[in-house]
């Protein structure tokens, strides 16, 4: 995703409270890669189900007062998973 726009809202709470904002965008590049493994987890009503693997996040934010960009070099990836949902009359 390039370009993304959306509200900088400083702080969750102020984003919860719908409070002041400021004009920002975002930009984010997801790589799945390596070897899968089959899991699944849910409830009674909701189950998702997939594959587990690795993967690698890049991120950038920018706004009128800086940017920011994500450090692939120290980053760590607790866990990946690609998945698809099946509930309902589609189970």
């Amino acid at each position: 995703m390039k370009g993304l726009k959306c509200p900088d809202y400083f702080s969750l709470g102020n984003a919860l409270a719908n409070g002041g904002s400021v004009p920002a965008e975002t930009t984010f590049d997801v790589e799945w890669f390596g070897p899968t493994t089959p899991a699944a987890w849910g409830t009674k009503d909701f189950v998702f189900a997939g594959m587990q693997t690795q993967s690698s996040f890049i991120w950038s934010a920018s706004e009128a007062g800086g940017t920011w960009v994500s450090d692939p070099a120290i980053q760590v990836v607790e866990s990946a998973f690609v998945g698809m949902e099946r509930n309902g009359a589609f189970r």
